[in-house]
């Protein structure tokens, strides 16, 4: 741990002398600006759920489960959030014959509970936790009474934008670090045919679809489609309404963003304004729409920050371990034409899934290959192979309950054409006296127009690199930059 630790630390301080050179974010060399989880505010909260439900065809109860499902959480007002969820309960219970039956029943419940600091709007970032604590019953006169306790724990967070401090002997976490942020404003502007001849133009009501953004170089590319609603008078004095859609492209400056960064884009019309083409009346409408594109680029990376017992309480992920495992993939598969060669194999692995045991994590996934070839008449054929594959990586320190999250390539792949084992005893070049056995045996081989031998089976040996980091969900109060820290 210690050299992961010095290598995290000495990515920290790349990144930092880039922002100190770059000037971002006003940072210095101390500080790094992460967006993050800020808590606000938690409790813990027991509720009581009753009901009553009529069994009239049984004798006796023999046993009652339950289990929650669909828990969620809402800030509906200051200081409180509405909890709410389903019961899904299992009913056991002795009828007619001394049968045991089954009834399932769903109990819906909501409840309020007091959050110190909770607002309004802060309703997606609630985080609820909820058990069954105890199923009491009651049977009596084909009548069964029922009472869930259930512990709740509710978090709520807010995200954001804080300057921290780093330590090179702080907590290890993968945050998001705020590369930078910056609003461009943007016209989009044209002039648009009305259906009819118009004597006034009422209003035009603009709102963007389909926003569309990707990271390249030092700039956010933003696509979209601003959807306009024009309202005018005709020569009959009727008001119409026109719908126009106008595709929008922009470029947003952003220093240092790159590629494959995450980006948050919040694009916002400020004003629109138009004007009727004289002589009146007019079908030609000249408009400008004006709006503000705001981006925000973020890359996940970690770092050792600094704790202080009096900063914010902030949600992160601190990380626990990381391996690196190489795994060979080796297979044989049978080709539906024979094959002169390999043209080409593309691989790429799919569906990988992780899971956490006590020191060791469990991989599995699968490895989906196109394989291009040419057949006797040398036309490129294709075909499709998935291969499914699981292995495990050593962790010291993971524990199930912990998360992970697993990045794979492939490194290395080699084909190798051969005969399939009742054709031929061999892989390379077709001795005559297993060519006479393959007729013997009412087989003949495939041969081009040329004689060159065909093959039909396909032997594959493909090395994989698997990444896994195993962090766990903590709370802990950050030291923030102050003045004295651009002079350490």
């Amino acid at each position: 741990m210690e050299v992961e630790c010095g290598e995290a630390a000495g990515a920290a301080e790349d990144a930092l002398n880039k922002n100190k050179k770059e000037g971002l974010m006003g940072m210095h060399m101390n500080c790094v600006m992460l967006k993050a989880d800020r808590v606000v505010g938690e409790e813990v909260f027991e509720v009581s759920v009753e009901r009553t439900v009529a069994l009239d065809c049984a004798d006796d109860i023999s046993e009652i489960t339950a289990e929650i499902a669909a828990v969620k959480g809402k800030v509906i007002d200051v200081d409180q959030v509405e909890i709410s969820g389903m019961i899904c309960k299992h009913i056991y219970y002795v009828g007619r014959g001394g049968m045991i039956y089954y009834h399932a029943e769903e109990m819906p419940f909501v409840d309020v509970v007091m959050i110190a600091g909770a607002e309004p709007g802060m309703d997606m970032d609630v985080h609820v936790n909820a058990h069954i604590l105890n199923v009491a019953h009651r049977f009596e006169n084909g009548e069964l009474y029922q009472r869930v306790d259930m512990e709740v724990f509710v978090k709520v967070t807010v995200p954001e934008q804080m300057p921290v401090r780093v330590s090179p002997t702080g907590p290890l976490l993968k945050v998001d670090r705020v590369v930078s942020e910056q609003t461009t404003p943007t016209v989009v502007s044209g002039e648009t045919e009305l259906e009819r001849e118009a004597i006034k133009i009422v209003r035009i009501d603009a709102h963007l679809e389909d926003v569309s953004y990707e990271t390249s170089e030092d700039q956010v590319v933003v696509e979209g489609i601003v959807h306009k609603d024009v309202y005018y008078v005709g020569c009959n004095n009727l008001q119409y309404r026109q719908v126009e859609k106008m595709p929008f492209s922009t470029v947003v400056p952003v220093p240092g963003a790159e590629a494959g960064m995450d980006v948050m884009v919040e694009p916002r019309i400020d004003r629109v304004t138009y004007q009727l083409e004289p002589p009146l009346p007019s079908r030609e409408v000249m408009q400008r729409v004006m709006m503000n594109i705001f981006a925000k680029v973020t890359e996940k990376v970690q770092i050792n920050v600094r704790q202080d017992p009096c900063g914010p309480l902030i949600k992160a992920e601190h990380v626990v371990g990381e391996n690196v495992k190489q795994i060979m993939l080796e297979n044989d598969v049978e080709l539906c034409q024979p094959a002169l060669r390999i043209s080409d194999i593309h691989a790429t692995i799919k569906a990988l899934h992780c899971e956490v045991i006590e020191n060791k994590v469990i991989i599995q996934g699968h490895l989906h290959k196109q394989i291009y070839y040419a057949d006797c008449d040398h036309l490129i054929r294709h075909m499709g192979e998935d291969v499914h594959f699981g292995t495990f990586v050593d962790v010291p320190g993971a524990m199930p309950g912990m998360n992970c999250q697993v990045h794979g390539r492939v490194e290395y792949i080699k084909p190798e054409l051969m005969h399939m084992k009742h054709d031929m005893h061999g892989h390379a070049e077709a001795t005559a006296e297993a060519v006479d056995d393959v007729e013997t045996e009412g087989r003949r081989p495939d041969y081009d127009k040329d004689r060159k031998m065909a093959y039909r089976m396909l032997h594959q040996k493909v090395v994989l690199e698997l990444f896994i980091k195993v962090t766990e969900t903590i709370q802990l109060r950050v030291r923030l930059c102050g003045p004295a820290d651009s002079e350490a």
